[in-house]
C-alpha cells in the first residue's frame, strides 16, 4: 500500500487540491462521480501492483519496498546471503544460550540432590 501510495502521490496531490473546488462550485453528484473515479483508479493501481511485486512482497526482502528506488538482482542476492548469514549467527547463538542454561540446570540439580 505504501509502494502504491508513493508512485501515485502525484496524482493524489492534484485530486486532493482538486477536491475543495469541486465541493464549493458543482453539484453533489459531480462530486461522487469524480470520487468514485478517484476510488476506482486507487483500486486498480493497489491491484496491479500486488499482482507486479507479489513475488516480492512473498520473499524475505519485503520490507526493502519501503525504500525508495529499486534494488538490482544483484542487490538483492547481497542481502539475501546476509540475510541468511545473520540467521544462521542467530540460531547458533540461541542454541549456545539454551545449551548452557540446561547445562547450568543440570549441575544445580545433580548437586542440589548430593
Amino acid at each position: 500500500m505504501v509502494v502504491t501510495l508513493r508512485h501515485m502521490a502525484p496524482l493524489l496531490g492534484m485530486y486532493w487540491a482538486l477536491v475543495p473546488f469541486m465541493m464549493g462550485a458543482t453539484s453533489r453528484s459531480i462530486v461522487m462521480t469524480f470520487g468514485g473515479m478517484g476510488g476506482s483508479c486507487l483500486a486498480v493501481a493497489f491491484t496491479r501492483m500486488w499482482y507486479l511485486r507479489s513475488a516480492e512482497l512473498a520473499s524475505e526482502w519485503r520490507l526493502l519496498l519501503l525504500i525508495p528506488g529499486d534494488f538490482s538482482a544483484k542487490g538483492k542476492r547481497v542481502l539475501q546471503d546476509w540475510l541468511r548469514t545473520a540467521q544462521k549467527r542467530a540460531i547458533g547463538t540461541a542454541m549456545t544460550y539454551v545449551a548452557r542454561g540446561v547445562l547450568e540446570r543440570l549441575v544445580r540439580w545433580v548437586f542440589a540432590r548430593g
